[in-house]
């Protein structure tokens, strides 16, 4: 009778050891990695989270008690890990710490558990080139390399839209543009012309899209109007652009039609790489009606012609 007790309550806690094991939600296995980019390759390449035996970085960026690490080569956000402005600078070891994917950005999850130190010196984090049209580019190894990417990148802030054209392949000419969104408050960026700058900042991809979060700005030449590449001159005074039809305010063609075309394009084909300034000053019947300025905004095409 003894014995049989004995092997219930045996059973019984072999049943109850089962039970409390199968409820508890199980880490994955620890993994080793060599950088931030491979623990990022090893997060997307997992269909869940996966538990990293250490990260180590710079802090480029802190905002609430979040962060951006950065080892040189790429970065990647630190969530709840209670940083402080004042960490920026510093070198900091994450270890035991789960990877995951939030929105399809890549991120550490701290609140999952961890833990972090920091080395006595400061170290100082150049930004990179951006050198590919990143908005056509979300392979798993783009990704890796580039989201959270600390980078420094010169082109032109889009006149009327959230958007900066780059130059990302010099040697052949090839431009791309990308979102953009201010994370300084105190940074005021002139949206409503075309406008020269350099920005500083990091990408994010998040929700199948790529974005430049911009912490520094050194901003240039503004234009006064949006920057646009003719397509079509149909006669003196009117142009298209996209499909869109723009006839230039104070000009009259009537006198000699085909010697203002021929002016019209002659001045459009001046210019660099055959990119204009429009200023739309009114719209009617679907036709804008608009000022023409040269490439570098200093040249008004109304003034010129009616000299």
């Amino acid at each position: 009778m003894k014995s049989g007790y004995i092997a219930l309550l045996a059973l019984l806690s072999v049943v109850l050891v089962f039970v409390i094991t199968s409820c508890v939600p199980q880490h994955p296995s620890l993994l080793s990695v060599k950088n931030i980019y491979d623990a990022k390759l090893k997060i997307l390449n997992s269909a869940g989270p996966v538990s990293l035996d250490k990260v180590e970085g710079t802090i480029i960026y802190v905002s609430g008690s979040d962060a951006i690490i950065h080892d040189g080569q790429t970065g990647i956000y630190v969530y709840k890990a209670g940083f402080y402005s004042s960490d920026v600078g510093k070198k900091v070891t994450l270890t035991n710490v789960i990877g995951t994917t939030y929105r399809d950005s890549v991120q550490i999850d701290f609140s999952r558990g961890g833990s972090k130190s920091f080395a006595t010196e400061t170290f100082t984090v150049e930004p990179t080139d951006l050198t590919i049209d990143i908005a056509n580019n979300v392979s798993v190894p783009t990704r890796a390399l580039w989201d959270f990417q600390y980078v420094k990148v010169y082109g032109i802030l889009n006149g009327g839209k959230m958007t900066f054209t780059y130059e990302y392949d010099k040697v052949n000419n090839r431009k791309a543009t990308i979102d953009v969104v201010s994370l300084n408050s105190s940074l005021s960026l002139p949206y409503t012309y075309d406008t020269e700058a350099t920005l500083t900042g990091y990408l994010q991809f998040s929700n199948g899209a790529w974005s430049l979060k911009i912490l520094s700005a050194e901003i240039g030449d503004s234009y006064p109007g949006v920057g646009a590449m003719v397509d079509e001159v149909i006669d003196g005074k009117t142009f298209k652009v996209d499909g869109q039809t723009y006839e230039l305010i104070g000009i009259d063609d009537t006198p000699n039609p085909s010697e203002a075309k021929t002016k019209l394009e002659e001045f459009i084909n001046s210019q660099s790489e055959g990119i204009v300034q429009v200023l739309v000053k009114g719209e009617k019947d679907g036709k804008k009606y608009a000022f023409l300025f040269s490439k570098d905004g200093k040249t008004l095409y109304q003034e010129q012609a009616l000299k």
